[in-house]
């Protein structure tokens, strides 16, 4: 099934997630709640082999609960309402999170959002706790991105004895990058070949 191919593919689990959201919203209004399905389907059977899916799905799903309940009927929202108090009788995720995922959903019952205040308030707290965050060291982004792209031989000790000169290492990186750029992009496009096949829930009998 296509939820244990992405579980099998969970060290992309970021990637994953994200074309997951993507294609969620790109979905026809009928298929949306299929994708959220789908999403239980990875978070509960996966956790016994690791946070990665817990995690990443957890960055996007108040966005993507959002987003299905603006377009959903009464009876699609009477779904997602089930799966969130499934998720909160299972402890997959914390209460207050789970509260965060419910008050999207009520929220897109009306134009307007309830404590607006408040919600700014947050706002701004966030973004300067991020600001912060920003101009730690530890936070430079370049840095961390440089430090991730850094090939398996300079990392691990035992192997540096295969970089010898630049021109060695330049070598080793480009067919590194080659490398990880092929895998990650066979797995985007099995997986949006697997989403374009998940079921139409209009057809299905009532």
């Amino acid at each position: 099934t296509l939820s244990l191919w992405i579980i099998h593919h969970r060290k992309h689990s970021a990637l994953i997630v994200r074309v997951w959201h993507r294609e969620l919203k790109r979905a026809k209004t009928s298929r949306k709640l299929t994708f959220l399905y789908l999403a239980n389907d990875v978070i509960q059977n996966s956790k016994r082999k690791g946070p990665e899916f817990t995690r990443d799905f957890e960055m996007v799903l108040v966005d993507a609960c959002s987003h299905v309940a603006r377009e959903a009927d009464e009876g699609c929202k009477k779904h997602m309402e089930r799966l969130l108090n499934i998720w909160q009788e299972r402890g997959v995720y914390r209460p207050d999170f789970i509260q965060q995922l419910k008050l999207a959903i009520e929220d897109s019952n009306s134009p307007k959002r309830k404590h607006s205040g408040k919600r700014l308030e947050r706002t701004e707290e966030l973004i300067k706790a991020l600001q912060d965050l920003e101009n730690a060291a530890s936070g430079d982004a370049a840095v961390r991105q440089k430090i991730a792209s850094l090939p398996q031989e300079v990392q691990d000790v035992s192997l540096l004895e295969k970089i010898t000169d630049k021109e060695a290492a330049d070598k080793l990186s480009k067919t590194e990058y080659k490398q990880k750029l092929a895998r990650v992009t066979q797995v985007r496009k099995e997986l949006k070949s697997h989403i374009q096949s998940l079921p139409d829930l209009s057809l299905l009998p009532n």
